[in-house]
């Protein structure tokens, strides 16, 4: 397994293994005594140049290599580490100078299951293969040092697995006894009276809940617990946050779902964090986002109405439908400088609101806090996009002339301007010097030149468009981005008559 390129987190580390499987025996044997000690001397918080790896354990340097090295995180070269000891002591055995233990011998010492020392494989215990002497056979061994470093990092996980033990069965009927006393006694749930027993007795709150769960499983005629339904599931706890936010009340839904309150409170900040970590969030990171100040110095107040200015006008005579979409107000460069910078750190912030939520931890405060900052950056972006469909419009016609700003391919050119607007807003650097107006133009300019360049080659007519075949194209564009274009007029209908573009629009919303 070890000796698979696809196991290592830093590809260079894996390349550097396949090398030295090809070194003498003599020098692999030091290499291994070097990446154990490496190994234990490594901090996984810590990023280290990948030339400081690899002179530790090989004793090679190469000032050309060490300009251009790669940074690789500790966290990710540990259990890389203990592959690359993997494969180095079972091609070539390192000479044994310290206690070695077996597998099974070093299970026994601690009192756990041979299958909890490969979980613990995974988390800092290296090992090395060895020759054992009574079948003369590669055996995996844990030395003394590899054994002293995990217990300095994890003592007490290993006293408490070696503690553990297997309930007898007067000490089951025992503890089964008691939880039904406290339940008559209390009415208490199962979790409840677990937790009564977990005061009572040594054994852990995991261990007597699987108790009381096992034995109604076990007795369904006559469980201990009627009322016991087991964990709430996903569609479940959408259907509690639908009721509640209906209206319904929690003494109505405890009575419904046989659940408590905090129960319930906890379902509902389940599914919200759902809802949130499906929301798309293509957010870049900048290292000044992370700065103690940077809500102070990238958040800026939404610009006022009578910031919102007249566009300029454009020589086009666009249709009423698409002439409201594309005659939108403009905003100055400077303010539609501070949109974007706001909404781009309100899309990292609550990136990394996301990431802290944790089950049964997190509160409805981190919740709402996140769900306040997409909600912000989604009208931030509609604004953004709004302010700036009049450069679309503007490009496109200086691409046409004549006749053409009036014909089918200014429709088509719409259509794709108005995706690449959406990609700008998205891909922009706002933290450079550079007005987003010259950025989007320099893309839409780009854009629209392949374009008129492939239709010319191709020497063929375009598709042909209706006003409102083209609306609904740019409509449902935007809206599998989740963009809310500006709203038709009253009175003029966006919709499209079934005959004229029915199958493509069904296709389109599956």
């Amino acid at each position: 397994m070890s000796r698979n390129v696809k196991n290592y987190n830093c590809r260079p580390l894996a390349n550097l293994v396949m090398q030295l499987l090809f070194t003498p025996k003599d020098k692999r044997q030091a290499q291994i005594l070097r990446a154990e000690k490496l190994h234990d001397q490594l901090d996984p918080n810590q990023n280290y140049p990948f030339d400081f790896i690899n002179f530790r354990i090989t004793g090679y340097h190469s000032e050309t290599e060490a300009q251009n090295t790669t940074i690789v995180v500790g966290e990710a070269v540990l259990p890389d580490l203990r592959l690359l000891i993997d494969a180095l002591s079972h091609s070539s055995e390192a000479p044994v100078e310290e206690p070695i233990f077996e597998l099974k011998d070093l299970a026994a010492k601690w009192h756990v299951s041979t299958r909890t020392i490969h979980r613990w494989r995974q988390i800092g215990l290296r090992w090395r293969w060895f020759i054992n002497e009574k079948t003369g056979r590669y055996t995996r061994g844990f030395t003394q040092s590899a054994i002293d470093r995990f217990l300095k990092d994890h003592a007490k996980r290993v006293a408490d697995a070696g503690r553990y033990r297997y309930l007898t069965d007067a000490e089951r009927q025992t503890l089964l006894a008691r939880a039904q006393e406290l339940h008559q006694a209390t009415g208490g749930t199962l979790n409840q009276v677990a937790a009564m027993l977990v005061k009572e007795c040594q054994w852990s709150l995991q261990t007597l809940r699987h108790l009381l769960e096992q034995n109604d499983a076990n007795n369904t005629n006559d469980p201990l617990f009627i009322d016991h339904t087991g964990p709430l599931t996903s569609s479940q706890c959408r259907q509690i946050a639908r009721s509640f936010h209906q209206g319904v009340s929690l003494e109505t839904l405890c009575e419904q779902y046989h659940r408590t309150v905090s129960t319930l409170r906890r379902a509902m900040v389940q599914n919200q964090m759902a809802l949130l970590n499906r929301v798309p969030l293509a957010e870049q990171h900048f290292e000044a986002f992370d700065d103690p100040d940077a809500s102070e110095r990238f958040l800026h107040p939404d610009p006022a109405p009578d910031h919102w200015q007249p566009a300029p006008p454009i020589q086009s005579q666009l249709p009423p439908l698409l002439n409201v979409l594309f005659r939108q107000p403009v905003l100055s460069p400077a303010l539609l400088h501070q949109m974007l910078t706001s909404y781009h750190f309100l899309k990292y912030r609550a990136a990394l609101g996301r990431l802290a939520f944790k089950p049964h931890v997190t509160k409805m405060a981190q919740i709402t806090a996140v769900r306040q900052d997409i909600a912000r950056a989604g009208r931030l972006r509609d604004e953004i996009v709004r302010a700036n469909l009049h450069t679309v419009l503007a490009v496109a016609c200086n691409h046409l002339t004549g006749h053409d700003r009036h014909s089918q391919r200014l429709l088509h050119l719409l259509i794709a301007g108005n995706a690449i607007l959406f990609e700008a807003v998205e891909q922009v650097d706002p933290l450079r010097n550079q007005a987003f107006e010259s950025f989007l133009k320099w893309r839409l300019q780009r854009a629209f030149a392949q374009q008129m360049g492939e239709h010319e080659m191709a020497s063929q007519a375009v598709r042909r468009l209706t006003p409102q075949q083209a609306n609904q194209m740019m409509r449902t564009a935007a809206t599998r981005q989740g963009i809310r274009l500006p709203p038709p007029p009253p009175g003029i209908s966006p919709e499209i008559p079934p005959e004229v573009f029915g199958e493509n629009l069904e296709e389109s919303d599956q």
